[in-house]
């Protein structure tokens, strides 16, 4: 390892990370900006790579495109909300409370529907002139996957990063070719190019050293309490990223 690391702030993506020590790939580091708190890089990496991945490589989302977000005030959705934006999208979310919409609002999201307040894909068509949106983001998946289709645009691309509700049910190819719709999945772990690597790990730090990109700490548990993390998670209870912090 190059000494040049010593003594620097910085974040890593890992595995096996519920510890004291830890071990990291070098092209897994990043410096992080002296404004960032720890805490605030903890939430960084795994929820804001995801985001930028599905919006930029995955989505190619562009300016005057609209995207529904599943799960808005969650740690991807707020940062996915930020980086739509700053694309120049329109950004549609969907939360599970008021209090959650609030947040999502607040972190740039120009319309925000409530679960079971309505049909979804309903109010996204007349939100969008009947048209529907370009990109769908869905990690809640089962519960949510037909209001995710219907709610797509003619040449539409839905991008499945998770299943909170369950597995969704299979593809039907058939079903695609009235509006030429894509279907696809991302996961962090799939091997990415290492110049793709480099360019999202320094688009992040950018945005957020220089205030442009906001993590949202929902919850912050000493190490110690792992299982009641997970308790809140599973309960869906937190808002942003939950943090575990090492004494």
């Amino acid at each position: 390892m190059d000494s040049g690391w010593l003594g620097r702030r910085m974040v890593a993506l890992t595995v096996r990370s519920y510890a004291e020590l830890a071990t990291a790939r070098e092209q897994e580091l990043l410096v992080l900006p002296e404004r960032v708190s720890f805490e605030e890089g903890a939430g960084l990496l795994v929820q804001g790579l995801t985001a930028w991945h599905i919006i930029h490589t995955m989505g190619r989302l562009s300016a005057g495109q609209s995207v529904l977000i599943h799960a808005a005030a969650g740690g991807v959705g707020l940062l996915a909300i930020q980086l739509a934006k700053a694309v120049g999208a329109r950004v549609l979310g969907t939360v599970s409370s008021e209090s959650k919409a609030r947040l999502a609002r607040e972190f740039g999201a120009d319309e925000v529907l409530l679960y079971g307040e309505g049909d979804a894909a309903e109010q996204v068509r007349a939100l969008t002139g009947g048209r529907g949106v370009d990109l769908v983001l869905d990690s809640v998946g089962a519960s949510t996957w037909k209001s995710s289709f219907d709610s797509l645009a003619p040449f539409g691309h839905l991008v499945s990063y998770g299943n909170a509700s369950g597995p969704p049910p299979p593809v039907d190819v058939e079903s695609l070719y009235e509006k030429s719709l894509k279907v696809s999945a991302y996961w962090l772990h799939t091997k990415h190019a290492p110049e793709l690597q480099r360019q999202a790990r320094e688009a992040l730090r950018t945005e957020l050293s220089e205030g442009r990109l906001r993590v949202q700490l929902g919850l912050v548990l000493e190490l110690a309490q792992a299982a009641e993390a997970h308790r809140q998670l599973e309960g869906r209870n937190t808002v942003g990223k939950v943090v575990l912090r090492v004494p």
